[in-house]
């Protein structure tokens, strides 16, 4: 006799002539992934997540939009799991989290183990055997994991699957080794809003507003079924009422998502996130942020990069900064009040010390400042909050700087402004004048000749009041220039003239700006003062090596070309090429070297000339491509001039 048994494998078998059963215990294919939510963007994030085999982790921000890429990519590809999907929330952050066993134990329960297990190893084999007896692979989906051995329990034994996790924190220890996937702002934050809220012309604002933060864009398109845009921005524009306004219930609120980081946080590494809230800037450096937590460097970088792997802190070429809602936050938090005293000090003792030592015109301190210039402001504008005028200067000084030497005009009588207001609040004659001279030249950089003049009659005032006879040289110069574009050829000559009766001239880069533009437009009309007035310059700044230095010989070899004097010009041009050569500033080098040609050119050495030319317009060819194309003619001219005499002959 036959026996044919249909519907499953059996260890006893019943001798029969045909048995048909329906094996209850037959795979069900485990599907516990939640529904959909809308989403917008992350078109490379996804595929990437997609594309990925073995164990990966998406880590970001809370309410950064990590799960919904989670869910999202798990809908997307479910046709490559025919094993299932298996979903859990760990709760890792909140009081409801799941120990690892209590993850196996919800897993156990989705894949269909019907009788309950003693011990996690028990428990944790039997997941692996269950995983491996699968017909296909499966997606595995640990959702806001906040250790390590919440995901590594849940590790299948079986290649085949994918696990998905996400995190705050960067995760990893001895048996979890994820590829760490890291899931940043929404780029298409104007996409989501409009998605949710129906297009407005406010929604980039918005956006902005919201950090471009995935939970507070969706907050917002609540709060917009309540308020037009324009009123939800005037409310989320008060930086102080940002949070409390980002709220639209227990499940949609950003304090609420960035309490759950922040309990997760030990006591030092709280202790800091808080301090950092104190910084007005934007960013912080090392050294900075040691002196605000009043912390070694190594201990104050170990706890940042403690902060980084939390998403709270954000590491930049060796910068730390915060999410603009994550620095709100961290503002609200109770904290060493002397922190920012101890921050501002940080600063003004730097500045100081370089000044003393005379490294303050160094490409070290050149580079400082063009790296703190943001941070710097916002000190100097703390710092007048709380009266400390004249450290608010000294930051604005640098400031002032900065913007100067990167040509930021507009800025720079913006700072000038807040300057003269911050030194009038000081009342003391020595900063109000020192203001308005800044201001004076600022406007005159700027084009804006008639307030310059006026500003700077204001500084000279105060000067001649006081008879600080060093500031009114400098003074003195500067209204000279300013007269002569002007066109008051006559007032300018003579405040010239009584600058360099009274003495020696500041080494000040502003005067030795001063001193250049004023004998370039004195030249035509008093050739001998304008000379004098460039070798004042040269002198002042010789052997400083740096950019006031370089202005001032390129401004006597204009001067002395101007003069036809071509044999003396060619020494001050090219010791101005080597130091912006030095000075690695291409955009000057080629202005100076193309002077140079021309020098060449009328000494009769068209080889020097030309060779200066081609240099000129290999420097110039990215920062000025008019300029470079019109060398470039030239070039092309004397090359065909030359080709033509050669082939005459």
């Amino acid at each position: 006799m036959g026996n044919t048994i249909n519907g499953g494998e059996f260890e006893s078998v019943i001798q029969a002539d045909t048995v048909n059963l329906v094996n209850p215990r037959r795979h069900v294919r485990p599907w516990g992934l939640p529904p959909r939510s809308l989403f917008v963007g992350r078109t490379d994030l996804l595929r990437e997540v997609m594309a990925a085999e073995g164990v990966v982790l998406l880590a970001g921000l809370g309410g950064i939009g990590k799960t919904a890429l989670a869910v999202e990519a798990a809908h997307r590809m479910a046709d490559r799991f025919p094993g299932g999907v298996l979903f859990v929330d760990l709760h890792g952050y909140d009081n409801a989290r799941l120990s690892p066993e209590q993850a196996l134990d919800a897993l156990l329960a989705a894949l269909g183990q019907e009788h309950p297990l003693t011990g996690f190893a028990a428990k944790q084999q039997r997941y692996r055997s269950l995983l491996a007896a699968l017909p296909g692979p499966a997606l595995i989906i640990p959702d806001n994991a906040a250790t390590p051995d919440q995901v590594s329990a849940l590790l299948p034994g079986d290649p085949r699957h994918l696990v998905l996790a996400t995190s705050r924190h960067l995760l990893t220890d001895r048996v979890l080794t994820p590829r760490h996937l890291p899931v940043d702002v929404l780029p298409e934050s104007v996409a989501l809003l409009t998605e949710l809220a129906g297009p407005s012309e406010h929604h980039s604002a918005l956006a902005d507003l919201c950090g471009h933060l995935p939970l507070a864009l969706r907050i917002a398109a609540a709060l917009l079924t309540e308020r037009s845009p324009a009123e939800l921005i005037a409310d989320l524009t008060d930086a102080q009422e940002r949070l409390t306004e980002l709220d639209y219930g227990p499940d949609l609120a950003i304090r609420a998502a960035f309490d759950l980081s922040y309990r997760h946080l030990s006591a030092p590494e709280a202790r800091l996130f808080a301090l950092l809230g104190q910084n007005p800037g934007p960013d912080i450096g090392l050294p900075a942020a040691a002196a605000l937590a009043d912390c070694p460097e190594r201990e104050t970088a170990r706890l940042l990069r403690l902060l980084a792997r939390a998403h709270l802190v954000v590491i930049e070429q060796k910068r730390y900064r915060m999410h603009d809602l994550v620095r709100l936050y961290a503002a609200e938090l109770p904290s060493d009040r002397a922190a920012f005293h101890r921050l501002l000090e940080h600063f003004k003792a730097y500045m100081l010390d370089t000044f003393r030592s005379g490294d303050h015109r160094s490409q070290a301190v050149i580079r400082w400042q063009d790296q703190e210039e943001r941070n710097l402001l916002a000190v100097a504008r703390s710092a007048a909050q709380e009266a400390r005028y004249s450290d608010a200067l000294l930051m604005l000084s640098a400031v002032h700087d900065v913007l100067l030497r990167h040509r930021r005009l507009t800025e720079l009588v913006t700072i000038s402004e807040l300057a003269v207001e911050t030194a009038c609040r000081l009342d003391d004659p020595r900063f109000t004048s020192e203001a308005h001279y800044r201001l004076g030249f600022a406007l005159a950089e700027n084009g804006q000749c008639a307030e310059a003049e006026a500003a700077l009659h204001r500084s000279l005032a105060l000067d001649r009041e006081r008879a600080n006879q060093e500031h009114q040289v400098s003074v003195l110069v500067a209204l000279s220039a300013v007269q002569l574009r002007l066109g008051r050829t006559e007032s300018g000559r003579l405040h010239l003239r009584e600058a360099l009766r009274l003495g020696p001239t500041a080494v000040n880069d502003g005067t030795v700006v001063a001193l250049v533009n004023a004998s370039q437009l004195a030249v035509d009309t008093d050739p001998g003062l304008a000379r004098q007035l460039c070798r004042e310059a040269c002198r002042v700044t010789a052997g400083r090596g740096d950019q006031a230095e370089r202005m001032a010989l390129r401004g006597l070899g204009r001067i002395l070309l101007k003069l036809r004097e071509f044999t003396a010009a060619v020494a001050p041009l090219q010791a101005s090429v080597a130091l912006s050569r030095e000075l690695g500033e291409a955009y000057q080098e080629g202005v100076t070297v193309e002077l140079l040609g021309r020098a060449f050119a009328e000494l009769g050495d068209d080889t020097s000339a030309l060779d200066c030319v081609r240099q000129a317009e290999a420097l110039l060819r990215e920062s000025d491509p008019d300029r470079a194309g019109t060398l470039r003619s030239l070039i092309a001219a004397v090359e065909g001039a030359a080709q033509g005499a050669t082939g005459t002959r």
